[in-house]
């Protein structure tokens, strides 16, 4: 068998990741290869450390030249974004009473994501009373976009801009990164932030952690 498979598997909702194979089989007269028509075959991803599935698409039948195309939506639940080790792809033949479990090479694939961020700020606040902070969480795309608000990425590097006033307007705004490295999210997925002012925009965020139940205060 020969497969066609994208290099980079992104999650989401909003296309599929899309699978392509060709099969052939030994006719047992001619002796040659032929296109192996209506025949049933199956995409897996697996994890490229252990071979555990990690994914498997339903069984389509290839046309009568051999050929078939299967898409499979993939969401975190299913599957871990990481780098092209670790992940692999691979078509095999399926429910057949005899074959002989004929399978495609593995391939190395990327898994990647798109991410959203969400914050949360007092509208307004009082420099004379209180200093300016803000909470950041970071989701993946594909959850967020399914209602999925429990899912926070935990140490997700965070960087943002800040505009209006001594901060700069839309097009010059002051930019904070963390000193190029983001702002680590901690265990529970939150990068909570306040602004230590020395002198106009001058100063830093300093990383607040949330070690007490909100009970305790």
């Amino acid at each position: 068998m020969s497969r066609t498979v994208p290099e980079v598997l992104r999650l989401g909702r909003r296309g599929p990741a899309k699978f392509s194979c060709a099969g052939n089989w030994l006719a047992p007269v001619l002796c040659v290869f032929m296109p192996a028509s209506y025949l049933p075959l199956q995409v897996h991803i697996v994890w490229s450390r252990n071979g555990t599935a990690a994914v498997e698409t339903v069984s389509v039948l290839t046309n009568q030249d051999g050929d078939f195309i299967v898409g499979q939506f993939l969401f975190p639940e299913d599957i871990h974004v990481g780098d092209n080790t670790s992940s692999l792809v691979y078509a095999e033949v399926t429910e057949i009473v005899v074959h002989d479990g004929s399978a495609s090479g593995p391939v190395p694939v990327e898994v990647r994501a798109n991410t959203t961020i969400d914050y949360v700020a007092w509208s307004y606040f009082r420099s004379d009373e209180q200093p300016l902070f803000v909470d950041f969480k970071v989701h993946y795309t594909a959850d967020w976009e399914r209602g999925i608000f429990g899912n926070r990425l935990s140490h997700a590097p965070v960087s943002f801009t800040i505009s209006g006033g001594i901060f700069g307007n839309s097009t010059h705004p002051t930019v904070f990164d963390g000193y190029g490295y983001g702002y680590r999210a901690d265990p529970g997925g939150w990068v909570s932030l306040t602004f230590v002012q020395s002198t106009g925009a001058q100063g830093g965020w300093k990383q607040v952690p949330c070690t007490r139940p909100w009970t305790t205060g």
